[in-house]
């Protein structure tokens, strides 16, 4: 070949190949062989030794022979980098006689497979006409060494996009030998700075993230992918229908696809609004969103600089400037810090993902995020001011971007990820007003389209969400792109029934034993010499994840979960399991639920969680195997004292355990849905148990002394998360039990005391406690003056309980004996207070608004001046209650029981009376316009006292037939 050989123009590999003699059959054996055995300690001494004949130097004046080398060590490095990636899944067991045959036979396709380069090869490496003759000859190799057809064709698409990477990294390593060819096809490429190919580098880095293996899977991210929609909030303006009575949901909800309307948001670059953040649930998708919104702009716009931060791998004690600097200084792949002004790179766009990842455990949670955000608006504010056009873009939890709202101007700010499915309710007012959705992005089910993707990537036809899988139990389940997900897996295994039952528990469990069973072969034999026994690794795991719980919340180091295994005398499973993740059986082992990171804590490595929700659920199942222990110990010790534990030494193990971090409401769901999957009369003795415990810190407080805090900050925080995490297993127990305990309260002040103290010790966001109210003897208790929005006392008997003035707002007060108690001035807005006895409550001057009291029972309860508007009385008992200049506007009161109550002066304006029976009412001054009155008895009410002007009483039943009065 002469340095004049045109390198557009396609020749087979075997004459680029000529002089070189690159060892293609070595490669393929090499690989071959690791891929068989799973041994690859030693193949990447062999493949680079493949490559010492392939030096680049001396080829300035062949740019043929240093486009093929390129071309070559770019594939090279590619494969070693994906085979032991994809290492599970090559199943076959070749001789070495019948791999020297298969690498033999690839060297021959790949040798007549023709290789041109196209003028965009260092643009778009990925579109390198090569891939397209080359695939039939990577297929044969995969399949022959066992890779089913479909994983084989997710391997080759892997390899396609992943090749772009390893081009970029070979050519910034040995930059100056590759000029030639550059120079030779007139790319700008060879012209551009050593910097700006850097660049290209990470751009490419960023493609590779959605490229590669999701979970255990041989596809990746890029392939199933679909695009979320979002909301952002828009002032509802002047309606009535949500302007009046300040009601809180004053704010419609503004539909769009979230990926055009970032993309929007980049492009055209506003100065006034340079940050957005996009919040949603654990597994909404928002970080799929950011790593594929990331990939596709640095394809769309490469005079943008894009910038993708993991934020649990952010420092954000410093100025943003500094802490990006020492980020970029530990990645390896971004040349510079953008922000930079010795670099001036005029356009920039932050990716910062996870906020919530900044939590440092407690009240600082909200104080990092707020200083973290603060700083990111003040920082890319003034630079813009200076002429740059920085923008950033920060995703976290919904509790996170919550705790920094106040700091963003307007409300377009945020958006809001939306589910795969949002049901369409046509339900009153406020229902249809709550999306405006011009574009009916939410008309279409985005689980089809998921599932389709899923399908094809699978090599199974699906057209859609199965149908099995599509009842409106599961919705909460298979509208979240991460559950649906897994759920997707659990379905394919076909060993849980997937009903109105199936908690998120059972799927992770499943998987759990999925990943685990996969560890071996045809035969039924480990593939290591060093097996670990499932009960064993999953111990490993829960010890794992309380390491990393006790923590920082996302990573613990080795030295961390040793010492914690350790503790908990796990120690010997605890190094057959690193053993294993040394031997590479980790990418099964840990696929769903840990990962080695990459971060260091000091010199140590750390493990992390691939997703926190893997993390909560084992934290969870951690927690309820202590509950187990606590129980059974203590049992021991009652029939023997001198076995087991006392009181004194369970609360010790207990707040060893869930002192150092308290409850967060997603570790609190878990364990909730773990104790419900248990024997009924195991979880009785627990609730037993743990009331008793409960009691006990009532009394004489958690026995924190004997943990050797030293300071009394942390003695505190410790006996408030552990006697939270006491009422948290109640609730549980209770809720499967349905049994009312009674904590025997010192005094009728005892538990609010409690209460107020724990609310105070704890964050302000923390709604654990008030969720554990469920099943418990409040009669009599004071519990004034508090707030208790969003409590849960279903099943409680608050009789005769005192709630003045306190705030129930959204409480959930279903079954609960309210008899004689008082909410006198109390803000029960949005409560559901149905099925419940509320006899004789004084109600007076109590807000309710848009509460639920159907089926409930309200006699000769007092409601006078009470705020009921919009609230639902359906089927209610309202026998001589007492409604007195009670605003009832827009209330259901369908088929009460309303005789003898007392409506003087109520406001019943638009309120819904059919088949209410109203007899012997008290109706003066009351106004009844635009009532509904369709077969309202109103026999011997007196309507003298009433204006009657707009009232239809052509429906009503003013008297009874003679028959009926006779009787």
């Amino acid at each position: 070949m002469s340095k004049h050989y045109d390198l557009t123009l396609e020749q087979p590999v075997s004459v680029w190949n000529k002089e070189l003699s690159l060892p293609i059959r070595e490669l393929f054996k090499n690989l071959g062989k690791a891929a068989i055995s799973g041994v690859f300690a030693d193949s990447k001494g062999m493949y680079e030794n493949l490559v010492e004949a392939g030096s680049v130097m001396g080829f300035a004046d062949k740019p043929a022979h240093a486009a093929w080398v390129l071309v070559f060590k770019s594939l090279q490095n590619t494969l070693y980098m994906l085979v032991p990636d994809y290492q599970e899944l090559f199943a076959s067991k070749l001789k070495d006689k019948e791999l020297e045959q298969l690498s033999h036979n690839i060297e021959e396709q790949i040798s007549q497979i023709p290789l041109g380069l196209t003028v965009d090869f260092f643009t778009h490496p990925e579109r390198l006409p090569l891939f397209e003759h080359i695939k039939p000859a990577i297929l044969y190799w995969l399949e022959s060494l066992g890779m089913r057809t479909q994983d084989a064709a997710g391997f080759f698409v892997r390899l396609q996009q992943s090749f772009a990477l390893a081009l970029h990294k070979e050519w910034n390593e040995n930059r100056a030998g590759y000029l030639c060819i550059a120079q030779q096809l007139d790319n700008p490429f060879a012209q551009a700075s050593k910097i700006e190919q850097r660049w290209q580098l990470y751009n490419a880095w960023l493609q590779e993230q959605v490229n590669q293996r999701m979970f255990a899977e041989a596809f990746s991210l890029s392939q199933v992918y679909v695009k979320l929609n979002a909301f952002y909030k828009v002032n509802a303006g002047d309606d009535e229908e949500f302007a009046e009575y300040g009601r809180a949901n004053k704010y419609q909800k503004q539909v769009v696809d979230l990926h055009n309307e970032i993309q929007q948001w980049v492009i055209n670059f506003d100065k006034t609004c340079p940050v957005r953040v996009i919040s949603g649930g654990p597994g909404s998708g928002k970080s799929s969103f950011a790593k594929m919104f990331a990939a596709h702009m640095v394809k769309l716009r490469s005079d943008i600089k894009v910038v993708f931060i993991p934020l649990h791998y952010f420092d954000p004690s410093d100025d943003l400037i500094h802490s990006v600097e020492r980020y970029v200084e530990l990645d390896t792949y971004l040349p510079v810090n953008p922000l930079n002004k010795e670099y001036k790179t005029q356009r920039v766009l932050l990716i910062f993902d996870g906020l919530d990842e900044l939590a440092m455990q407690g009240k600082l949670a909200a104080e990092t995020a707020n200083h973290f955000v603060e700083e990111v608006l003040n920082k890319v504010a003034r630079f813009n001011d200076a002429g740059y056009q920085w923008q950033a873009l920060i995703t976290g939890r919904d509790m996170a971007i919550q705790s920094v709202t106040s700091k963003l101007r307007g409300l377009q700010q945020q958006l809001h990820v939306l589910p795969y499915f949002v049901e369409q309710r046509d339900e009153g007012v406020r229902d249809k007003k709550e999306y405006i959705d011009p574009n009916k992005l939410l008309e279409q089910d985005l689980r089809d389209v998921w599932w389709q993707n899923y399908g094809r990537a699978k090599g199974i036809d699906y057209q859609g969400l199965p149908e099995s899988l599509a009842i409106e139990q599961l919705q909460p389940i298979t509208q979240e792109p991460l559950l649906n997900y897994l759920v997707a897996l659990s379905f394919e295994r076909g060993e849980i029934n997937f009903n109105d039952t199936i908690t998120l528990n059972q799927i992770y469990q499943d998987l759990l034993d999925a990943v685990y069973e996969r560890q071996w072969d045809e035969h039924g034999s480990h593939k290591q010499a060093r097996d670990i026994e499932k009960r064993h690794f999953i111990r490993v795991l829960e010890e794992i994840a309380l390491a990393v719980w006790h923590g920082n919340g996302r990573v613990a180091s080795i030295a961390k979960i040793q010492q914690q295994c350790e503790a908990s005398r796990v120690t010997q499973y605890l190094d057959v399991f690193q053993e294993s993740t040394k031997s590479g059986i980790s990418r099964l082992l840990t696929a769903f639920y840990f990962r080695q990171s990459e971060q260091l804590d000091g010199q140590d490595k750390t493990f992390e969680f691939t997703h926190k929700s893997f993390g909560e659920y084992l934290i969870a199942r951690r927690i309820t195997r202590e509950v187990k222990l606590i129980t059974d110990e203590m049992k021991r010790n009652i029939e023997d004292p001198d076995t087991g534990y006392d009181q004194i030494s369970a609360l010790e193990r207990w707040a060893k355990l869930c002192g150092p971090t308290p409850l967060d409401k997603y570790v609190f769901g878990f364990l909730v849905d773990e104790i419900s999957l248990q024997d009924d009369d195991r979880v009785r003795s627990w609730q037993s148990c743990f009331a008793n415990l409960f009691s006990h810190t009532l009394r004489k407080s958690m026995p924190v002394e004997k943990l050797g805090l030293g300071k009394f900050l942390d003695m505190a925080k410790y006996a408030r998360n552990a006697e939270v995490a006491l009422l948290a297993v109640h609730h549980g127990c209770a809720l499967l039990t349905r049994v009312v305990t009674n904590f025997n309260f010192e005094d009728d002040t005892c538990f609010l005391l409690w209460f107020n103290r724990t609310i105070g010790y704890g964050d302000k966001d923390d709604i654990v406690p008030v969720q554990c109210l469920s099943y418990i003897h409040f009669s009599h208790t004071i519990l004034r003056l508090s707030d208790f929005a969003i409590g849960n006392f279903f099943g409680s008997d608050i009789s005769s309980a005192d709630f003045y003035k306190s705030e129930l707002d959204h409480a959930v007060l279903v079954n609960v004996d309210a008899s004689t108690s008082g909410f006198s001035e109390a803000s029960l807005c949005f409560a559901n207070c149905s099925h419940s006895n509320f006899q004789r409550a004084d109600l007076e001057s109590a807000n309710f608004l848009e509460s639920h009291f159907v089926s409930s029972d309200l006699s000769f309860a007092d409601l006078s001046f009470a705020l009921v508007v919009r609230s639902n009385f359906s089927n209610a008992k309202l026998v001589s209650a007492n409604f007195l200049e009670a605003s009832l506007k827009d209330a259901k009161l369908i088929n009460v029981d309303a005789k003898h109550a007392s409506f003087n002066q109520a406001d019943l304006g638009q309120a819904d009376l059919t088949n209410a029976n109203l007899t012997g009412a008290d109706l003066t001054g009351a106004n009844l316009k635009g009532a509904i009155l369709k077969n309202t008895i109103l026999v011997n009410v007196d309507l003298s006292e009433v204006d009657l002007e707009g009232v239809d009483l052509s429906e009503a039943i003013l008297e009874l037939p003679e028959s009926e009065s006779s009787e």
